[in-house]
């Protein structure tokens, strides 16, 4: 099963993108596109209250990475 969704689109300021629901995917592909200035923090909850950093990879190298 694939899904897109778009989380965050065209923010001026920090704020929370939408939440997407994973439960029941092994994986997760993430595609931060366009021209800004700005830091993305991936984040990810058990609970939908309490919210953690996630460790990603990168595609291009399997870096860890947190930010974008």
């Amino acid at each position: 099963m694939n899904i897109a969704e778009t989380l965050q689109s065209a923010a001026a300021a920090t704020g929370n993108g939408t939440a997407i629901d994973l439960k029941g995917f092994k994986s997760l592909v993430v595609e931060v596109s366009g021209a800004f200035v700005g830091t993305v923090t991936f984040e990810g909850s058990l609970d939908d209250v309490t919210y953690s950093v996630l460790g990603l990879k990168t595609l291009a190298d399997g870096a860890a990475v947190t930010t974008a």
